[in-house]
């Protein structure tokens, strides 16, 4: 009779009660009836201490440990079987194969399929908390995120902060270099006008003091122009009367002449007395004025791009400290997510892509506050099967051995360990594949 995985129901936590195996590697055969929440596998190394340890996990899920060459050398066949309380899982192994059964402890019915039915039961760190230990950090991050459920996307906020840390490195790139070329420019004047000085009108200014300056110097020279004529003609009225003795046949005309060219010379004189020339203008000074305006407008030219340049450092540093708040808020809400999540284990935490412990990368914890964090990560498993496998128990000292079997008393699981121990007088002794002791009293067969 059968029943089928989705008819059966697991009713509790699953340790186990009775651990029976033979031939499986180096045990030639063993009987071990746990006593308390640690079990330890002790010996001198060779002996089949691992074996042991395979033995369970071969049992539930030979996937999980080298199941190459499973069967002792020498023998023909090998079978485990684990009483967990509420079922009993049983597997056979011979060279052409393996066979599994599970069987209902209360009904005794088979449930199948078996392989299916354990793989739903059992939990990612399930069976060796080292595993987590030995993994990389960035499958360490991953495996804890898994587990610990938080408010936050930590890697759509780490992403996000990478990008705007690079963007803040260009911004502050531009900000030096900006800093750079505003260091450079000459601080103006606190006087120096807002606006250039509009130098064309200075130009025309002077081109028309110029054309009246010339305009003068013509006038001069007409009225210059206008004595020297009238020197002439009185000149010319002198000689006139001298030759009049002599001409006297002429005198009449000659004399005629002569009053006209004193009367032309007196209209002459009167214009010139009449003419009026204005005063020059002096350039020199409107040459200053345009010299000094060009040098005031290069002054404002190079202070208007100051003021520009400063005001792009100003964006620019805004700019920064925009993304500088931004990278600081979403750390903040990393922070505060990390602090109200239910991590198992006090001091365990959330890096950048790694995980830590009290602050510093876990890979840089020793070797036994790792396996004391990877026992309560396991133990944090939601799987029905409270199992756990310790291999290093060596690297645990007394307080550490200590935790962890309270750990598991308290949180109902069991945990087989193994230690090279070789006086006998602690946990379940294994020499030559057999148990020789369990706790210092000898085993006899």
């Amino acid at each position: 009779m059968t029943q089928d995985r989705q008819q059966y129901k697991v009713k509790g936590p699953l340790v186990i009660v009775e651990l029976t195996a033979e031939n499986i590697k180096k045990v030639k055969a063993v009987r071990i009836r746990p006593d308390g929440a640690m079990v330890q596998i002790t010996g001198a190394n060779g002996n089949g201490k691992t074996s042991v340890l395979d033995s369970i996990f071969l049992a539930l899920d030979q996937k999980v440990v080298d199941a190459s060459m499973p069967i002792r050398n020498g023998a023909q066949s090998a079978k485990i079987k684990l009483d967990m309380g509420e079922i009993i899982v049983e597997r056979r192994i011979t060279p052409k194969g393996t066979t599994l059964e599970i069987t209902a402890a209360e009904t005794g019915v088979l449930i199948k399929p078996p392989q299916t039915f354990l793989s739903a039961l059992l939990g990612s760190l399930s069976f060796d908390p080292t595993a987590f230990e030995r993994m990389d950090a960035k499958a360490q991050y991953e495996a804890l995120r898994k587990v610990v459920k938080l408010e936050v996307d930590l890697e759509l906020l780490s992403a996000q902060n990478e990008a705007d840390f690079a963007r803040r490195t260009d911004v502050n790139r531009d900000v030096k270099t900006l800093e750079a070329r505003l260091a450079a420019m000459p601080i103006p004047a606190p006087d120096l006008p807002a606006e250039p000085i509009d130098q064309s009108e200075l130009l025309d200014e002077m081109q028309a003091a110029t054309d009246h300056n010339q305009m003068v110097q013509t006038r001069i020279k007409e009225r210059d122009d206008l004595l020297l004529r009238a020197g002439l003609y009185q000149a010319q009225a002198a000689k006139l009367r001298e030759h009049a003795a002599l001409l006297r046949e002429q005198v009449a005309a000659q004399e005629r002449e002569a009053d006209e060219n004193d009367a032309q010379a007196k209209v002459l004189a009167e214009r010139h007395t009449k003419a009026s020339v204005p005063d020059p203008i002096d350039t020199a000074e409107l040459r200053r004025r345009y010299d000094n305006a060009g040098e005031a407008n290069q002054r404002i030219g190079a202070a208007k791009a100051r003021r520009v340049l400063q005001g792009e450092l100003q964006a620019a540093q805004k700019r920064a400290a925009a993304l500088t708040d931004a990278m600081a808020s979403r750390e903040t809400a990393k922070r505060e997510a990390i602090a109200k999540a239910e991590l198992p284990v006090p001091g365990l935490g959330f890096g950048e892509g790694i995980v830590t412990l009290n602050g510093i990368p876990f890979k840089q914890a020793s070797t036994a506050e790792r396996l004391r964090v990877s026992v309560a990560l396991a133990m944090s498993s939601k799987s029905p099967i409270r199992i756990l496998r310790i291999e290093h128990g060596n690297d645990l000292d007394e307080n550490s051995l200590a935790l962890i079997a309270k750990m598991a008393a308290e949180k109902g699981w069991q945990v087989w360990l193994e230690r090279v121990e070789q006086s006998g007088k602690v946990g379940v002794t294994i020499v030559d594949g057999e148990v020789s002791a369990v706790n210092g009293v000898p085993v006899t067969v």
